[in-house]
């Protein structure tokens, strides 16, 4: 996608609506660890937003958590245009 196109939908410039993934946990955690849908730039693997799953509410964050990490957990891709959209707006 261009840069201009990016603009012109308002989108964040600095990833682009391809380098995006939405990934559901589905983790079995022992402890019953509540699993999130996280928004995630590909290319880097850098955390960009999530979906909390208890209360559905959307946090995006100012900058882009660099310490994410899937190891040792499973996720599965959905498709999530809310949470995609809360970035990129």
């Amino acid at each position: 996608m261009s840069s201009a196109l990016s603009q012109s939908l308002g989108l964040n410039e600095d990833v682009q609506v391809e380098e995006l993934e939405v990934l559901l946990e589905i983790t079995e955690w022992p402890d019953n660890t509540p699993n999130h849908t996280y928004l995630v730039d590909k290319s880097r693997g850098h955390l960009l937003a999530y979906r909390n799953v208890l209360t559905g509410k959307v946090d995006v964050f100012s900058k882009p958590l660099k310490l994410f990490s899937k190891s040792k957990r499973k996720f599965k891709r959905v498709v999530d245009k809310e949470l995609e959209r809360a970035y990129t707006v």
